[in-house]
């Protein structure tokens, strides 16, 4: 019965240690996403605060930057400025 009894509690913890190892994965993406989230925004908010010609220096419009703004939290506005600014940048140099 003691076999059993060690065996049964050896099956929990290999159970166990595959959701421990998730959970805490899950809190660490969680702790690295926020300060990049609070990062981005600030960036973005950056931005919006530049008038037209200082965005036409680094290759955006107003508009490209109230698009970025609008995207879920979940994705990186500054993202997709700089695929903006790269697809511009290919066009003009004719690539």
């Amino acid at each position: 019965m003691t076999a059993t009894l060690s065996h049964g509690a050896g099956q929990s913890a290999r159970t166990l240690t595959p959701f421990l190892h998730r959970a805490w994965a899950g809190i660490a993406d969680l702790a690295l996403y926020l300060p990049r989230l609070r990062r981005n925004r600030a960036q973005l908010t950056r931005l919006h605060a530049m008038n037209d010609h200082e965005l036409q220096d680094i290759g955006l419009t107003r508009l490209d930057v109230v698009s970025a703004g609008a995207l879920p939290p979940s994705h990186d506005p500054t993202e997709l400025l700089a695929s903006i600014v790269r697809e511009r940048g290919s066009r003009r140099c004719g690539r």
